[in-house]
């Protein structure tokens, strides 16, 4: 498993890391495309992390650096969908998706907050919404061009 990976899922409360440990398959594409093999797909559910969040995060980053923070809220928040038994956005309303997402973001907000409090020495901060949003802002328009090409 991928380092960042373990790192961001150390920030789970231990009984919210034996809810899905051996039930969730977290994967990142390491090529142009693939296919998911049977070994990953016999998951209860797959997390697909885009090859687009490792470039984000500098080579020698720490815990306490932003890209790094970013990565595992977004990690922690996409376990948050699976721990809560989030339905995917395509059979929800708006509100329903909207809804889901904030909780999403609250859990995910609240694990990594616990644990940067309770590792306080390690110098890992508290992290708000606010600062996520910026980051997200940041790597939306980054992306944009890229992906609106074609």
């Amino acid at each position: 498993m991928n380092e960042f990976v373990k790192r961001a899922l150390n920030y789970l409360p231990d009984e919210i890391f034996d809810k899905i440990n051996g039930k969730i398959a977290i994967t990142v594409l390491k090529s142009d495309a693939c296919r998911l093999a049977p070994k990953i797909c016999n998951h209860e559910e797959i997390i697909l992390l885009s090859p687009w969040i490792y470039t984000y995060i500098p080579p020698g980053s720490c815990e306490a650096d932003k890209e790094t923070r970013y990565f595992i809220f977004c990690v922690l928040h996409e376990v948050a969908h699976v721990v809560f038994k989030h339905y995917p956005p395509d059979e929800l309303s708006g509100k329903e998706n909207k809804d889901q997402e904030g909780e999403a973001d609250r859990y995910a907000l609240e694990w990594f907050n616990k644990y940067a409090f309770e590792h306080s020495d390690n110098s890992i901060s508290h992290i708000a919404i606010e600062e996520i949003r910026v980051t997200q802002d940041k790597y939306q328009k980054k992306l944009e061009p890229i992906l609106s090409s074609g």
